[in-house]
């Protein structure tokens, strides 16, 4: 009996508390994860103004979420927020006050995001969120700096949240993509399009889209990343395999960057998976026979690892997937969860969009003359141009992909970002470009749109322009569009 306990004492021991070496993995990440900070927070800022002109922030934030720095303060405290929001990253940078700097940032990062709803609810703003929130797993609050050859070693237990949130963002990732029932995905011929419609390509996208195609690789590049996003992430959780699953993990970030614009989301996921790739075994824990005294401690023990495990249990299953309904009320798993903003769903590109669009805005007084308005990321022409602008997040140019979707769909806004085009082509400067040429006010603003694939033919012409362009009319004084045909 006593060996029994000894041997199940053991195992447990060595799966759960068994301590791992991070002391350079853990200094990397932290100095990783506030320099994301740092470059997220400042985007913000510079589009704060634009964010806000277009975003009904004084109903739109959740007042039930945990971290939310609205419920104590004004709505208006929200840009000094922000910039407290450098200072806290800047110093977690240097290691100062690691726990307290981590938590605050995790706040006021989730206060922004209930703050701009519409543009700031994308999966690596919550994953960003999550991500803060298991760091606090490693840090005692009462750590003043860390130095970096200061000795860290936890047990795997303080690891298994980590490593659970990089299984769900690539498991969910996988799943989504099989269950959407999309015919590009089941026919595997999704990587034949995907380089042009995504969201923001760059140069390289073309020329990865050229590869590709000319070499009829997307069956079998799509059946790779099944396994990648299915397989390879549950290998962190091995000792053997580990080291090789974050290697491959963080190789298929490095594609991504290379082939399409993200924002943070790529940088943030390498980073999670910093500590995986560096960590170090330590040597095996072992509990003597004779040190178990029965039945007094073994009953003690066994409590309090069974009710370890229950812990462990709920982690592990909302690891891999959510409880949405559970059959008991006792514990509320999702309010909790969703209050907490932890185990969120993710998965990218569940359903694909076939096309990139072109771009065009004109305005009028007469409806004659009509003068170009010159927006960001698109050139003169209106075809979205190429460049490596990552890891900021232009945000208004992300959601005008959204709206090309759909063309018939006009969001609030939307038309709020086209009236005040009309009554001052100075405004929006984070999407606009300096138009000082154009007058303060117009009546009419038209709005075009066609769908583009990339040319392959000819790399100097990368855009090839398909046959359904149409034109939208909006009327400032009428408030409603227009067809123009």
């Amino acid at each position: 009996m006593q060996k029994s306990l000894a041997f199940l004492l053991n195992s447990f021991n060595n799966f759960f508390l068994k301590k791992y070496d991070v002391t350079t993995s853990f200094y990397i990440y932290l100095k990783a994860i506030a320099l994301i900070f740092f470059i997220s927070i400042l985007s913000i800022l510079y589009q704060f103004n634009d964010l806000s002109a277009l975003e009904n922030s004084t109903t739109a934030y959740n007042a039930s979420i945990y971290f939310n720095a609205f419920k104590w303060v004004p709505l208006s405290f929200a840009k000094p927020l922000l910039w407290i929001g450098l200072g806290t990253s800047i110093t977690l940078f240097f290691l100062i006050l690691p726990f307290w700097m981590t938590l605050i940032n995790a706040i006021i990062y989730s206060s922004i995001m209930l703050y701009f709803p519409t543009f700031l609810s994308f999966q690596w703003d919550t994953l960003l969120i999550e991500t803060l929130l298991v760091t606090l797993l490693f840090i005692s609050p009462k750590i003043i700096k860390i130095q970096k050859k200061d000795p860290w070693l936890v047990p795997y237990a303080q690891l298994l949240p980590l490593i659970l949130l990089v299984i769900r963002l690539f498991f969910h990732s996988g799943v989504v993509k099989l269950i959407s029932n999309d015919p590009l995905w089941l026919s595997q011929n999704a990587l034949n399009i995907h380089f042009y419609s995504q969201p923001l390509p760059h140069l390289l996208s073309y020329y990865t889209h050229r590869f590709v195609v000319f070499n009829n690789l997307s069956v079998a590049l799509t059946q790779l990343m099944f396994i990648i996003e299915l397989v390879v992430p549950f290998g962190l959780l091995s000792n053997t395999y580990r080291k090789i699953s974050a290697s491959i993990l963080i190789l298929f970030q490095i594609t991504i960057i290379l082939s399409g614009n993200y924002g943070y989301f790529n940088f943030l996921t390498i980073a999670l998976l910093c500590i995986p790739l560096l960590i170090k075994k330590t040597e095996k824990l072992v509990l003597p026979i004779e040190k178990i005294q029965f039945p007094k401690k073994i009953k003690q023990s066994m409590i309090t690892n069974a009710s370890l495990m229950a812990i462990f249990s709920i982690i592990i299953i909302n690891g891999i997937t959510i409880i949405h309904h559970p059959r008991s009320n006792v514990l509320m798993f999702e309010s909790v969860f969703e209050n907490l903003m932890v185990f969120n769903k993710f998965g990218l590109f569940a359903r694909m969009t076939h096309n990139q669009t072109k771009f065009t805005i004109n305005v009028s007084n007469n409806g004659v003359d009509w003068e170009n308005i010159k927006l960001k990321y698109f050139d003169s022409s209106g075809y979205p141009t190429l460049g490596f602008i990552q890891p900021y997040h232009p945000r208004i140019r992300w959601q005008l992909w959204f709206k090309f979707i759909n063309h018939q769909q006009y969001p609030t806004w939307y038309i709020k970002f086209i009236e005040d085009i009309t009554k001052n082509s100075q405004n929006f400067p984070s999407i606009l470009k300096n138009n000082n040429q154009l007058k303060k006010t117009y009546r009419l603003i038209k709005l075009c749109y066609q769908d583009i694939t990339f040319n392959l033919n000819q790399p100097s012409q990368i855009w090839n322009d398909q046959y359904n362009k149409s034109c939208h009319i909006y009327n400032t004084h009428k408030k409603r569009f227009s067809i123009l045909n």
